[in-house]
């Protein structure tokens, strides 16, 4: 999440797309994550938002039960993804209205 906010300080102005390589609602969760513990909304307010604006439910009920303070997430999850530094990225700023 602190790479989130260094990015927003730097291009507050930019339009932030998140995607989940695989479908699993890890982007949904780390979304609402961000909007409950960064931007104060309550979890279930979150969760419904970005329901709302995806158009269908987040599925994972390990990940909700996270968010609403439930329960945890297993420790063991994701444990066979590798996270790498990105190296070379390519930013191409264009404003909405340019479209």
């Amino acid at each position: 999440m602190d790479t989130v906010d260094e990015f927003l300080k730097i291009n507050g102005d930019w339009l932030i797309g998140v995607h989940c390589t695989h479908g699993l609602n890890r982007t949904g969760y780390m979304v609402c994550r961000y909007l409950r513990d960064r931007v104060g909304i309550p979890a279930k307010d979150a969760i419904k938002s970005f329901e709302i604006a995806r158009g269908y439910q987040i599925e994972r009920a390990n990940f909700i039960a996270d968010l609403l303070g439930k329960t945890p997430i297993p420790p063991d999850l994701g444990k066979e993804t590798v996270v790498k530094p990105v190296e070379n990225v390519y930013q191409i700023k264009q404003s909405v209205s340019d479209k």
